[in-house]
């Protein structure tokens, strides 16, 4: 919010942002909460299984880890916000509007805020490229679109902190016009953000689609690596996609952004835990459903048939290591939605 005055807001409306400001925060508490508790139970089903290697579990349980340390950072920081914003600054109704609405904190926590509430958007989507990169042979060429995608979104995120950093540094940048930019460039970031994702799940999906057979037994043992992919990624977008069209709004100063100011509140706190328990919750997902498995040929892994033969094996290549690249990945959760 740009108000710096009580009195450009009634009584209603300073404390219905206190109350939303405060009830966003216990609602990221409590997702934090499941969130510790997925990654817990990921972590042990992953360890415990016998065919994985020490390059997957620098990538798999590095990147999950990240995105683990990452928002745990958020959280120690939101509870330093709130304890200096409530308790310790803490005065009149109207002076814990305008310290929550200005976000007064030292500059260095301000930044170390900002930062560990996009890092995640990276690590993640970098996450599914990956995969994505795999279910394609390992091909750059196949894969150029999911790649172009996330270098474009990090450097999105890069001029989003470098732009929200310039504002909470020098004051006389927090100008109609400068906040008009930053909004824009929010925008842009976000639909970055969703577009690799739908993109590189959807390029996954395609893969998965065309190294299956046409018949039933071949499409049931990927059904639950679709789904799984389709529902995790369906969720992250949407919710990505709103705080875009959140921030477009925002560039509208015709109309009061108060609502939208409020919606934003509770939209960052979903999209930081989003982006961190969707892909923990994917791979935790896959886990249990491969290992609760019976079948001789698990769900999670591409059926013999689709393997070519050893004679054919040399004049097709790439088919064959994108096929053993998509079993490899399947075959131990790899596969899902950032």
């Amino acid at each position: 919010m740009s108000a710096t005055q009580p009195l450009q807001f009634s009584v209603t409306q300073q404390r219905t942002f206190i109350n939303a400001t405060l009830n966003a925060n216990l609602l990221f508490q409590f997702f934090f909460g499941v969130y510790t508790g997925v990654f817990a139970t990921s972590l042990h089903i992953y360890f415990h299984r016998a065919n994985r290697t020490a390059s997957k579990d620098v990538i798999i349980i590095g990147n999950l880890s990240l995105l683990y340390a990452f928002t745990v950072l958020y959280m120690v920081l939101n509870l330093f916000y709130m304890n200096v914003w409530l308790c310790k600054d803490g005065g009149t109704r109207g002076e814990i509007f305008v310290e929550g609405a200005q976000e007064a904190l030292p500059k260095g926590v301000t930044v170390s805020i900002l930062i560990s509430s996009v890092a995640g958007f990276v690590i993640a989507d970098g996450l599914l490229v990956w995969r994505c990169f795999h279910a394609c042979g390992r091909s750059l060429r196949r894969c150029f679109l999911p790649i172009g995608l996330w270098i474009v979104e990090t450097v999105l995120v890069v001029s989003f902190v470098v732009a929200r950093c310039l504002l909470v540094v020098s004051p006389r940048l927090v100008t109609a016009e400068g906040i008009r930019i930053f909004a824009c460039i929010s925008a842009a970031m976000y639909v970055a953000i969703a577009t690799t994702s739908l993109v590189s799940t959807s390029m996954i999906c395609r893969e998965i689609y065309k190294r299956s057979t046409f018949q039933a037994r071949s499409r049931g043992h990927y059904r639950n690596i679709l789904e799984a992919l389709i529902q995790s990624s369906a969720i992250y977008s949407v919710i990505v996609l709103f705080a875009a069209i959140m921030c477009f709004m925002n560039l509208d100063r015709s109309q009061s952004i108060f609502m939208v100011a409020l919606i934003i509140t509770f939209l960052d706190i979903l999209t930081q835990i989003s982006c961190a328990l969707l892909p923990t919750l994917m791979v935790a997902q896959l886990f249990v459903k491969s290992a609760h498995e019976n079948d001789e040929v698990p769900s999670a892994d591409v059926p013999c048939e689709l393997l070519p033969s050893n004679t054919s094996a040399s004049a097709n290549h790439g088919t064959v290591t994108g096929q053993l690249d998509l079993e490899r990945q399947c075959s131990n959760g790899h596969i899902g939605a950032g």
